[in-house]
């Protein structure tokens, strides 16, 4: 098959979700033919072909000068468009991401002219989650509850709509699109990933990173994610115990934790940035305990892609936030460690483990069981394969 990939960003090195899209163009252009159109390619080159993908920039010049989130969104979604209504030759398949919004109506392009098929792949739902977010006080935009149900609506146009989880699946179903067209695959960690873990001591000393039990969150923390019970846990456990928290990566949950630890002098508390990937070979090794979190409010618009690469680690992990979340309920079938919803339960849940080492080691070894069995790339990516066998039955 010809096969078109509509990306916002493509190379390794990136974001876990450029991560996901660059594996799928690689994994795919072992049997197909794979171009992808993209504004930001990791290394900045211009057209090429990359591990067999050709790779098509568009809008750099124009992009790069726009500070403006949604016009920058918007500015994209006009150069995609009018490069892919122009590209030549017949195309079979679209694959489109989650941005720019609207990627579907680019797809419907290609499909009126080479009577394409077109897979929607939504890792997360931000309009969703703008929606969510309103309270009594700050209500959200008509704008914002107006285009959120164009998305749904756009997303009718796709032959399959692969989401991350099944909460998400729900959601997705009840705002009208058909389950017939629904697929599930969760996000994945590279399958070398789990070849780099080692015992954590040995990991905190190669960062010279003090040698207390550590509790570490890994990755970005934004306004979906729940920090309040995190924040408010800290002082019980530092006070009380050989326990230390780093948070390694960017975003407005650790910008918070930052200032209470600056407020209150919490030397047991450290603060990292965000760290190339190249670096995150042994940095993940460092925690005994991997913390996630997902805000209640935020059920069915994400799940959290860390969950992943932590049991890929070997790693037990702590899960904020609602129970029956996609990555909750990996936790809890795998029996790779605990869900929690409060303060005093992930007090409790840190504390449990801290004290009961065969139980941190059981939860540690079933994780990684749990990542070569359902959450490798090989595994999650021959899913792909199966999505689009069926895409070709159908048409």
């Amino acid at each position: 098959m010809n096969i078109l990939m509509l990306t916002p960003a493509y190379g390794k090195g990136g974001a876990a979700t450029t991560q996901h899209w660059t594996e799928l163009g690689e994994h795919l252009s072992k049997n197909h033919h794979v171009t992808v159109t993209s504004a930001y390619p990791i290394d900045r080159s211009s057209d090429c072909v990359r591990s067999g993908v050709q790779i098509i920039t568009v809008g750099v010049n124009l992009l790069s000068k726009i500070r403006n989130r949604h016009l920058w969104e918007a500015a994209l979604w006009f150069c995609m468009a009018f490069r892919v209504f122009f590209l030549p030759g017949r195309c079979d398949l679209v694959i489109c991401v989650d941005t720019p919004r609207f990627a579907t109506l680019i797809a419907y392009l290609k499909k009126l002219r080479d009577r394409s098929r077109i897979v929607m792949w939504v890792m997360d739902l931000p309009l969703e989650q703008v929606v969510r977010r309103g309270d009594a006080v700050k209500r959200p935009s008509l704008t914002a509850k107006i285009f959120n149900r164009i998305y749904y609506q756009s997303l009718k146009l796709a032959d399959r709509v692969v989401v991350i989880g099944s909460c998400m699946r729900e959601l997705v179903a009840k705002r009208g699109v058909s389950r017939a067209k629904l697929e599930v695959i969760g996000p994945w960690s590279d399958d070398s990933t789990g070849s780099m873990r080692m015992e954590a001591s040995l990991a905190r000393k190669q960062n010279d990173l003090p040698d207390l039990f550590t509790v570490m969150y890994l990755g970005y923390a934004g306004a979906w994610h729940e920090f309040d019970p995190i924040i408010a846990a800290i002082p019980d456990i530092i006070k009380r115990n050989p326990i230390q928290f780093i948070f390694i990566g960017l975003g407005p949950g650790i910008d918070r934790v930052a200032a209470e630890k600056d407020k209150n002098c919490w030397d047991q508390v450290i603060i990292k940035d965000w760290v190339p990937r190249e670096m995150l070979q042994v940095l993940p090794s460092c925690g005994d305990i991997h913390l996630v979190s997902l805000k209640e409010n935020m059920l069915g618009t994400c799940s959290p892609s860390k969950t992943y690469s932590s049991m890929a680690f070997e790693r037990p992990l702590v899960f904020l936030g609602p129970a029956s979340t996609q990555a909750a309920i990996d936790i809890k079938e795998a029996h790779v460690g605990e869900v929690v919803g409060n303060k005093e339960e992930l007090i409790d849940a840190i504390k449990k483990l801290f004290s009961d080492r065969k139980m941190l080691e059981s939860y540690g070894k079933n994780a990684h069981e749990a990542f070569l069995k359902k959450h490798s790339a090989s595994v999650n990516l021959s899913r792909w394969d199966v999505i689009l066998s069926k895409v070709k039955a159908y048409k």
